[in-house]
């Protein structure tokens, strides 16, 4: 199966891609967190540290950079075949892999 996002997360783990034409960019949102219910209320006591997240989306755009938001850190991609894959060495909570066209 052609999947256009592929990404490698725990069950908890939540990942949202939009498109930005206007800036020329995709924004991958990765999220995980493990929601523990106490009574009437969902709570998240722990934030592990997630590492080593494998990505991959298909897409027809010459991905130009890859880099986590909003930290600006850079990250080594490769673009085959229509698709680009990378891996997130490690986030909390949430991170935002940039992908500039």
């Amino acid at each position: 199966e052609d999947k256009v996002l592929d990404v490698k997360l725990m069950s908890k783990g939540r990942a949202v891609m939009w498109e930005q034409p206007e800036k020329n960019r995709y924004a991958l949102h990765l999220l995980y967190a493990t929601p523990i219910r106490r009574g009437n209320v969902t709570v998240i006591e722990d934030l592990p540290d997630i590492y080593n997240t494998p990505v991959k989306i298909k897409t027809d755009k010459k991905i130009k950079k890859v880099y986590l938001a909003p930290e600006n850190k850079k990250v080594k991609f490769k673009q085959k075949d229509g698709y680009v894959t990378f891996t997130v060495d490690k986030f909390n909570m949430h991170t935002i892999a940039v992908l500039e066209y």
